[in-house]
């Protein structure tokens, strides 16, 4: 038996599944899921704009911190690792405030407050130390969670410096014993 082409129902030659029709409702609230995707498309959370505006201060207090420490070195060579540290908060600095203003479209607002500055050099160095490892899961986190390349790159850097710079202030606070 052959089929033709005619402008009345003709019946197939094999049977078609049965799919139960979907509702209204489904199909609106389908809609609005793919509504609420394409509106988040180029949009940053509100925890993840918190969090990066929470590194930036974070960063610019840090630099502050390590300005102090460096005066309260007794050698020459802890001065300049200390320095050395500092210019990297500097880098992080620019680089989260180049991060929030690529997600948000707007300069993040510096929180300045009365800086707790350390009262001698080894009491700086066991404050720093804890700081340091204490910020690096933060970053990772934010790394983890955002979409955008190049703030996934910069966080996870920030996140490997600043172990890095645990490591040389306990090298640091070691030599001191």
């Amino acid at each position: 038996m052959r089929y033709y082409y005619t402008p009345y129902v003709q019946s197939p030659p094999f049977q078609l599944p049965m799919v139960p029709p979907h509702s209204l409702a489904n199909q609106q609230k389908r809609e609005q899921e793919a509504q609420q995707d394409d509106d988040k498309i180029g949009k940053v959370s509100k925890r993840e704009k918190r969090d990066i505006q929470k590194a930036i201060n974070d960063e610019y207090t840090a630099i502050q911190y390590y300005t102090r420490l460096a005066q309260l070195a007794p050698i020459e060579k802890a001065k300049e690792e200390i320095l050395g540290i500092r210019q990297d908060e500097i880098r992080h600095f620019y680089q989260f405030t180049k991060s929030f203003y690529q997600l948000s479209g707007k300069y993040p607002k510096l929180n300045i407050f009365n800086q707790q500055f350390p009262n001698s050099y080894r009491q700086g160095l066991r404050e720093s130390i804890r700081d340091e490892t204490e910020t690096a899961p933060f970053y990772f986190s934010i790394a983890s969670r955002t979409n955008d390349l190049k703030i996934k790159r910069r966080f996870t850097q920030a996140a490997f410096d600043e172990q890095r710079h645990a490591q040389i202030l306990q090298r640091l606070l070691e030599e001191l014993k």
